[in-house]
């Protein structure tokens, strides 16, 4: 049965998917890249039970300082992105492995992720991954 907790989650889920979804552009289909509604830093694609997002930076320096300042942020909260990085750019994928699926959790990340983006460096552009 559904407890009380899970239904306040499910009703907090629903919530903040639509508030993402309401911020996630159509896609380019020149590129296949999806671009931000309100600016490059406030969309995140929705696929496959995860967010994602690509971040790119003028140089290696700039991507790397700006993952280690996610890698706190994940540590204080205790919820770790998957990330690759490859010279100037950061990939991020949000999941909740334990549920299976995008969580509050994951929303809430993406959200303290695109502010770290725009408290670090004014050359940021981000775009969103196509799965």
């Amino acid at each position: 049965p559904l407890t009380a907790p899970l239904l306040r989650e499910a009703a907090l889920c629903k919530s903040l998917a639509t508030r993402l979804r309401r911020r996630i552009a159509p896609r380019n289909d020149r590129t296949g890249v999806y671009y931000g509604a309100m600016t490059d830093t406030d969309s995140w694609t929705e696929a496959n039970g995860a967010l994602t997002k690509r971040f790119t930076f003028a140089d290696f320096a700039e991507a790397f300082a700006f993952l280690t300042r996610v890698a706190m942020h994940a540590e204080k909260i205790d919820h770790h992105p998957e990330f690759t990085s490859v010279w100037n750019r950061v990939d991020f994928r949000l999941t909740s492995h334990d549920a299976g699926r995008v969580t509050a959790r994951d929303v809430a990340l993406a959200e303290a992720i695109d502010g770290l983006a725009r408290s670090g460096n004014s050359s940021t552009v981000s775009k969103n991954l196509t799965s």
